[in-house]
């Protein structure tokens, strides 16, 4: 998820603008007009507290990622940390975006956090 702000003609930005239009990404030309460009983008995002925040809104929004975590989380599990992100617009996917994802799951009992990484591939579902 990004936008680019960029005057119409900025020096040296030809490449940056081509990258950004075969990938989709949406170009402002006026510093007002890019918040809202971005907030666009974002949609209505998702409320999300502690390690959750951490993940990247287009893993947080996937179904596989919602259906692992619904799992830890009636197991009084909770995410305290998550580094990665996503590696393929969910636009080019059907099943959604393919990501890789490591993440830091504490127990419900209160025992040592665990550290693993999920994979959701295109195709694949999630491998973890």
């Amino acid at each position: 998820m990004a936008v680019l702000g960029a005057p119409p003609k900025a020096e040296r930005m030809a490449y940056v603008l081509h990258v950004a239009e075969a990938f989709g990404v949406p170009v402002e030309q006026t510093p007002p007009a890019a918040p809202g460009a971005a907030l666009r983008v974002v949609g209505r995002g998702s409320r999300r507290t502690g390690g959750e925040r951490a993940v990247p809104l287009a893993v947080w929004l996937s179904e596989r990622l919602q259906r692992w975590y619904a799992t830890r989380r009636a197991a009084s599990r909770r995410l305290l940390d998550a580094s990665g992100g996503v590696y393929e617009r969910a636009a080019a996917l059907p099943g959604g975006p393919a990501w890789l994802l490591t993440v830091t799951v504490a127990p419900g009992d209160g025992t040592v956090p665990s550290v693993c990484r999920l994979l959701s591939t295109q195709g694949q579902g999630m491998l973890m």
